[in-house]
């Protein structure tokens, strides 16, 4: 699904009505409901990951630290 875009923002954390910056955790539902996120743009890959079931078959610009990541349909 995002094998198609020149770049893909990423959210890296949640600014609260009081102007801290949380990156390292999601704040609490009804915190959540105030927070507004924070996002970066990093470069997209262009090319598809239906195939990789490896790490080192991804594309470089794929290999985000995200916890988890789809390459196609099968989640396998």
């Amino acid at each position: 699904m995002l094998d198609q875009f020149e770049s893909i923002k990423v959210c890296i954390g949640y600014k609260m009505p009081d102007g801290t910056v949380i990156t390292d955790s999601m704040p609490d539902t009804p915190e959540l409901i105030e927070a507004t996120a924070v996002h970066e743009e990093w470069e997209g890959w262009r090319t598809s990951t239906a195939n990789c079931r490896r790490w080192d078959d991804l594309p470089k610009q794929a290999r985000l630290p995200a916890p988890a990541r789809g390459t196609g349909r099968r989640q396998d």
